[in-house]
This record gives C-alpha cells, sequence and structure tokens, in this order.
C-alpha cells in the first residue's frame, strides 16, 4: 500500500499502458519508495531513477504539436532557431525540494526535460557579462535592467523555452559527497570539519543523455533587437560550447554543440508542414 489515493495503487502499472503518460508527473509526485517509518530503503532512490533512465521520455507527437507552434511564433516575429545536442550529460534543477534530495526540471504539460526561457536568458547574459567583453549599456539594452522592480523597460530579445525536438533517453547518474557530516551542520553551528576520514555516501540522479538534440529560438522586440540578433546568435554558440547550462557546469555538465543535420531536417520538415 502506497500513500496516495486509491486508483493510484497500481499506478506503474497504468503508467506503462500509456503511451501519452506525462513522466515528469510521475516522478516529481508518485514517489512510492517509502517504508512503513517514512524512510527510504537504500536502493528506493536508484530504482526510482530507473523507473524513467534509459527508455525515450515524452510522446513524439505532442512534442512536435509543441514545437511546430513555438517556432511559428518565432518565424513570424522574425526570430531565429538554433539546433544544438549535448555533448555530454545535461542536467537542470537540482536544487528543487523531491525525496531523491535533487530534484530535476520537467515541462508541465510535456514530461519532457527542458531549459526555461529565463534560464536560456540567464545563461547568455552572464556569458556576456563575465567573458564577453560586453559594453554593460549594450547589455542592458539587449536583456533588459538587472534585478526586479528596477525598470519596467524590457530587453530587445526575446528568449523563449528550449525544447526538444523528439523523446529525450534519460541516464543515472552518481555524487559522492564526502563531507557529510559536515554538510549537514546547521550554519551558526559548526563543530565538524570537511575531513578526509569521513565515508562517502553516494547520492543518484537524474541527467539527460549525450547525443540529445534541443531547440534554442529567439526573436527580436522591436527595431533595435532585429540588430542584436546576429551577436546573440554568436553568443548562444560560444556559451553552450564554453560555460554550458543547467547544474554541474563546473566539472563539464550542460556542453552543447551545433547539430547542423537535425536543423537541416527540422527546416524541411516545417517546409512540408507550412
Amino acid at each position: 500500500m502506497i500513500p496516495l489515493y486509491q486508483e493510484a495503487q497500481n499506478i506503474e502499472m497504468w503508467r506503462k499502458c500509456q503511451r501519452n503518460f506525462n513522466t515528469g508527473l510521475w516522478y516529481d509526485k508518485f514517489f512510492y519508495q517509502w517504508r512503513k517509518d517514512w524512510t527510504i530503503p537504500e536502493d528506493g532512490k536508484k530504482e526510482w531513477i530507473k523507473s524513467v533512465a534509459n527508455d525515450a521520455i515524452g510522446d513524439p507527437s505532442l512534442i512536435r504539436e509543441a514545437l511546430t507552434r513555438l517556432l511559428s511564433l518565432v518565424t513570424t516575429l522574425g526570430g531565429s532557431y538554433m539546433c544544438y545536442k549535448t555533448q555530454w550529460r545535461f542536467v537542470t534543477g537540482l536544487g528543487r525540494k523531491h525525496p531523491m534530495e535533487n530534484g530535476f526540471v520537467w515541462h508541465h504539460t510535456l514530461g519532457v526535460p527542458y531549459l526555461p526561457g529565463s534560464s536560456f536568458k540567464g545563461l547568455i547574459r552572464s556569458w556576456a557579462e563575465e567573458w564577453g567583453e560586453v559594453d554593460p549599456e549594450e547589455i542592458e539594452k539587449i536583456f533588459g535592467p538587472k534585478g526586479k522592480g528596477k525598470s519596467d523597460k524590457a530587453g530587445s530579445v526575446i528568449f523563449f523555452d528550449v525544447l526538444p525536438i523528439k523523446a529525450i533517453k534519460l541516464e543515472a547518474d552518481v555524487m559522492t559527497p564526502h563531507y557529510s557530516p559536515y554538510y549537514l551542520q546547521e550554519k551558526n553551528k559548526i563543530e565538524k570539519a570537511p575531513g578526509d576520514w569521513y565515508d562517502p555516501v553516494p547520492i543518484p540522479f537524474l541527467t539527460v543523455a549525450p547525443e540529445q538534440t534541443f531547440v534554442f529560438a529567439i526573436a527580436p522586440r522591436g527595431k533595435e533587437g532585429k540588430e542584436d540578433m546576429v551577436k546573440l546568435q554568436e553568443w548562444i554558440k560560444e556559451a553552450l560550447n564554453w560555460a554550458g547550462a543547467g547544474a554541474k557546469t563546473a566539472v563539464g555538465y550542460g556542453r552543447f554543440e551545433p547539430d547542423e543535420r537535425a536543423q537541416r531536417e527540422l527546416i524541411q520538415s516545417l517546409k512540408r508542414e507550412g
């Protein structure tokens, strides 16, 4: 008996029978690896990740419909879109609350991994500020003022949610923090040092597999935005290749490279549909 309403007791069997099941909803809301005392067995987290890893996640027809609508809007606004694929693993949303200790960001309706437009925008802005040697006034013109409530003026370019072009493959990964007793202390009550004598504690987490393609789309907001589009396309390419998107970028996660083949196929496909 799992701590869910009666109709959800056989939810895993029902999920396997439903082609259009929202995997994000399943992963976030239906965790059932609890014991009776509300603890999780040693292999419980690993088993939960296995329930979504190594399979293609997302209904291809729904992803295609959402992507077609998005790119139709982008094209109408005079924008552009670029296909990039993961060089290695990609993860976003680790800080979200979840029984797994590490969360994951899912698209609410498609149930697939994605990168919110705000995160996409923040990544490129950070790249321009720290590595692009760009004039601060130009950055503010393109991205808008930094911080909430400073101005009602928007940036010259719109950044859209980053969506996959098809069903996405996920993989399990693991991190092994060595100083758990130190990290678990309250900030104002530090009594244990981060020593090497503590045992490492493996913590599994979910990632997007390598070679998975996503679409990064931008559009101008007025005439000024059209002039900024060319600069942004280059910044996006550099930021995704060198800085990376999502979490754990310092250790190589979240790097993307252009997927020219997918770009050509997507353009041709949209022409046929249009």
